[in-house]
């Protein structure tokens, strides 16, 4: 049981989204990836969403991870600009499995879309694209 407490793969696909210099260039400037709905914008927000699975025997857990791309209302990019800023989102994670783990770190096997990508304006009225990833792990 101790392999799936360990098996959170969202720290290493948030190191990896922002370090990433083709998404900081998509997005306008670094600084702009996290989990909170805060400027500047364009931004990609990323949160677990329920969904995924744990298996208790062998210690793989599959995390669904929601990705956002978040426009400006003040200054928007657009909706081509916010689909480019997701799929460049999605190939750096799917990136993910080729990487050296390190010491003690969690073990990426495979990095896929669940749900593909598409526009769903955000609650504010400003323009969003979504997907949802599957990370495949274990600690």
């Amino acid at each position: 049981m101790n392999r799936i407490v360990g098996a959170d793969p969202i720290p290493t696909a948030l190191a990896r989204l922002n370090a990433s210099t083709v998404l900081a260039s998509a997005l306008g400037g670094t600084g702009r990836v996290g989990a909170k709905h805060i400027p500047p914008y364009p931004r990609l927000r990323v949160r677990a969403t329920p969904g995924g699975s744990d298996d208790l025997t062998t210690g793989v857990s599959r995390v669904w991870l929601r990705l956002e791309a978040l426009d400006s209302v003040e200054a928007p990019v657009g909706e081509e600009q916010l689909r480019h800023i997701l799929y460049v989102a999605v190939s750096e994670l799917a990136e993910l499995p080729k990487q050296p783990t390190p010491p003690g770190g969690v073990v990426i096997n495979d990095v896929f879309s669940r749900v593909g990508g598409g526009p769903s304006p955000e609650a504010d009225g400003r323009p969003r694209w979504a997907s949802v990833v599957e990370i495949v792990c274990h600690a």
